[in-house]
């Protein structure tokens, strides 16, 4: 589930892209500014993993970036499980 998230996420931030870049008019024309509120808060995720979690990471850096595209998804994984009854 988690790479089906990730692939979602990769495409909003490609059709975002899209719609700064070629200008689209409409409702598609809230798609970058919605991208800047989403690539804020993803870089309060990032912040938190790195004051928060960063000693459960091989690779700071690189799960950093990740966390910053893809968000919750990628952070999800160094967060603890929540216990089932």
């Amino acid at each position: 589930m988690t790479i089906l998230m990730k692939a979602v996420t990769l495409l909003f931030w490609i059709i975002a892209f899209f719609a700064w870049q070629q200008d689209w008019q409409g409702t598609l024309s809230w798609l970058p500014i919605t991208a800047l509120i989403i690539a804020a808060v993803h870089v309060l995720e990032v912040l938190f993993f790195v004051f928060s979690l960063r000693q459960k990471s091989n690779n700071v850096a690189l799960d950093a970036i990740q966390i910053f595209v893809f968000g919750m998804p990628h952070l999800q994984r160094f967060m603890p499980r929540a216990k089932t009854k």
